[in-house]
């Protein structure tokens, strides 16, 4: 939908994962209410950014003639 092959997808998947696995092994002695607010805020923008993405290419194949 916004242009990514397989195999990009399948890396950008990797990274994420990645990223939360540090963030887990980083935060493992910080309280779980701000390890929840940490993995919480960062999936919300993630997701937000994702968002913003496709519809941005929705809206320019939509505006295309």
């Amino acid at each position: 939908m916004i242009g990514l092959k397989h195999r990009q997808v399948t890396f950008v998947l990797l990274i994420v994962s990645l990223g939360f696995i540090a963030l887990g092994i980083i935060g493992r002695e910080w309280k779980i209410g701000v390890l929840i607010l940490v993995a919480f805020s960062i999936a919300s923008f993630l997701t937000y950014f994702l968002w913003r993405k496709v519809d941005s290419k929705l809206y320019a194949k939509i505006k295309k003639p």
